[in-house]
C-alpha cells in the first residue's frame, strides 16, 4: 500500500512540475518529461502508440506550445504526426482565382497555432486543370510558389515587371504571418501577372529568389525599400535584368550572362556571377557593365566565372579604372574552364584585391572558355606592385596536374606579393592535401651547397577541416 501511495505522490508531483513550467515550455524550453513515463506505465502500456490515437485538436494544441521549427522535427516521432504536419489543401479554379487562394493561405496561417490551417496549397487551374501551383509556407517566414508541376502546351517568351514592398495590401485581412522570404519557381507567361499581384501584397519582402522561369526574356524588378537579397538562377533565356533596389546587399546570378541595368544599387557585399554557359548574346561591351562593377566596389564575398574577369572586368579596369580596388573583398570563389593561363588571370585579379584572405579556384571543363588575346594585352601593362598581406588560404579543385600547378602558383605568389598562404589541393573522393615546403639545409663542406637548388615541397593529408574547406558553397549548389 505504501509503495502505491509513493508512486501516486511521485506521479502527482511530476504533473505539478509540468504545470508550473508550462509558461517556460511555451517559450521553447526543453523539459525531459517523456523519459519518466516508463516509471508509471507497464511494459504493455509503454509499447502502445498513444500519439497515433490523439485527436487533431489535441495534436494541434500540443504542437502550438513549442516553436515552429521544433514542431517540424516532431514528424519523425510518428507517421500520425508526419501526416498532420504535411496536410495540403487541394483546390481547383481559374488563373484569376489564384491570387485569392494564395492570399487566404497566407492570411489564415497563425504562427501561434500553425496546425489550425494547412500550410501547403495545391491549386489546379487552366482549361483542362493541367496547370498546377504548389504553394507552401516554410520556416523563417518563407513563401514558395512553384509552377513546375504543371506543363504548358505552348511555352512563350515573356517580359516581367515585378514590384515589391508597396505600402498597400489587398489581402482579405492583415496576415498574422509576415512573409520576408519569397521563392518563385517556374513562373511562366500565363502566371507572371498573378504572381506580381500576390507579391506586391505580401508586405515587405527582404529576400527574393527567382529560378527556372522558362521563356523569361526580360525582368524589371522594383523594390523601393527593404529588399536586401536577390537571387536569379537558371533562367536560360533571360537577356536583360533591370533592378531598382536601394537597400540591396546580396546579388546572386547563375546562367548565361545577360545585360544588367542597376538603379539605386550602390554597395553590394555578396555577389555571385556564375555564368558557366558564357554570354547570353553574341556581342557585348565591357562598358555596358559599368554600373554593376561600380556597385561591387565594397564587395566582401565574390563568386566569379573566370571568363567574366578576362573579357569584361580586366578591360574595364585597364581602361579608365586603373585606380579601382576591391578594398573590402575577403573571399573569392573563382570558376574557370581550363588550367591554361589561369595563373596569369589570378595574379592580375590579386593586383586589385589587397584585402583578400581566402581564394578558392575550381576547374570545370564544361565552362565557357574566353579568348586569350584581350586578357594578354591587359596583363602586359606595367602596374605598381600591390600589397597582399592578408592572404591566408588558397584551395585548388578539379586540377589535372594539381600538384605542379599549386607549387607554381605558390612560387608566383611569393615572388609577386611576398606572401606564403596555406596551399591546399582537393581531389574528389579523398581528403584535401596541404602543401608543405621542405627547408633547404646547407652542407658543412661547402657553404654554398644547395643554395642554387629549387625549393622542395611535399603534400600532407588534411585530417581536420580547420579552414572550412569541406563546407558547401553557393556556386557548387
Amino acid at each position: 500500500m505504501g509503495k502505491k501511495m509513493n508512486k501516486k505522490n511521485k506521479s502527482h508531483s511530476h504533473r505539478q512540475h509540468v504545470l508550473q513550467d508550462d509558461d517556460g515550455r511555451r517559450h521553447g524550453c526543453n523539459y525531459h518529461i517523456l523519459p519518466h513515463l516508463s516509471d508509471y506505465l507497464s511494459d504493455e502500456e509503454a509499447k502502445e502508440d498513444f500519439i497515433s490515437n490523439l485527436a487533431d485538436d489535441i495534436l494541434s494544441e500540443i504542437l502550438s506550445l513549442i516553436p515552429l521549427d521544433s514542431a517540424v522535427k516532431t514528424a519523425a516521432l510518428s507517421t500520425r504526426w508526419s501526416d498532420f504536419w504535411g496536410k495540403t489543401l487541394t483546390l481547383n479554379g481559374s488563373k484569376e482565382g489564384m491570387f485569392c487562394a494564395v492570399g487566404d493561405l497566407v492570411s489564415n496561417f497563425d504562427v501561434e497555432c500553425p496546425f489550425k490551417h494547412p500550410r501547403k496549397l495545391q491549386y489546379s487551374y487552366g482549361s483542362s486543370g493541367g496547370l498546377v501551383l504548389v504553394a507552401s509556407l516554410g520556416l523563417k517566414a518563407n513563401l514558395h510558389l512553384d509552377f513546375s508541376k504543371g506543363k504548358l502546351d505552348f511555352p512563350r517568351d515573356f517580359g516581367w515587371h515585378l514590384i515589391l514592398n508597396t505600402t498597400t495590401s489587398h489581402l482579405h485581412h492583415s496576415p498574422q504571418y509576415s512573409i520576408r522570404n519569397l521563392d518563385l519557381t517556374s513562373v511562366n507567361y500565363l502566371t507572371s501577372d498573378a504572381v506580381s499581384c500576390v507579391a506586391s501584397n505580401l508586405g515587405f519582402i527582404e529576400s527574393l529568389t527567382i529560378r527556372k522561369c522558362e521563356g523569361l526574356r526580360s525582368l524589371r524588378l522594383e523594390a523601393a525599400s527593404r529588399l536586401q537579397n536577390l537571387t536569379v538562377i537558371d533562367c536560360s533565356r533571360l537577356k536583360s535584368l533591370a533592378i531598382e533596389a536601394y537597400e540591396l546587399q546580396t546579388f546572386r546570378f547563375r546562367g548565361p550572362l545577360c545585360w544588367f541595368s542597376l538603379e539605386g544599387v550602390e554597395s553590394l557585399e555578396d555577389v555571385k556571377l556564375e555564368c558557366r554557359e558564357g554570354p547570353g548574346f553574341g556581342h557585348f561591351k565591357y562598358q555596358d557593365y559599368n554600373a554593376l562593377l561600380l556597385a561591387m566596389r565594397d564587395v566582401k564575398i565574390l563568386t566569379l566565372s573566370g571568363w567574366i574577369f578576362k573579357e569584361i572586368m580586366m578591360p574595364w579596369l585597364c581602361n579608365g579604372h586603373e585606380n579601382f580596388r576591391f578594398t573590402k573583398l575577403k573571399e573569392l570563389w573563382w570558376i574557370d574552364s581550363s588550367e591554361q593561363n589561369i595563373e596569369a588571370a589570378i595574379m592580375s585579379f590579386l593586383q586589385f584585391s589587397p584585402s583578400l584572405q581566402r581564394l578558392f579556384i575550381t576547374i570545370d571543363p564544361s565552362s565557357f572558355n574566353a579568348e586569350p588575346s584581350r586578357m594578354a594585352s591587359c596583363c602586359n601593362k606595367e602596374r605598381k606592385q600591390a600589397k597582399l598581406r592578408h592572404l591566408k588560404l588558397v584551395k585548388l579543385e578539379g586540377f589535372a596536374d594539381g600538384e605542379e600547378r599549386i607549387i607554381s602558383l605558390r612560387e608566383r605568389l611569393v615572388k609577386g606579393f611576398n606572401v606564403e598562404p596555406r596551399m591546399v589541393i582537393a581531389t574528389k573522393g579523398s581528403h584535401p592535401r596541404c602543401l608543405i615546403r621542405i627547408p633547404r639545409h646547407k652542407g658543412r663542406g661547402n657553404p654554398n651547397n644547395g643554395a642554387s637548388k629549387k625549393a622542395s615541397y611535399k603534400f600532407v593529408e588534411e585530417i581536420e577541416d580547420n579552414a572550412g574547406l569541406c563546407s558547401p558553397h553557393l556556386h557548387m549548389l
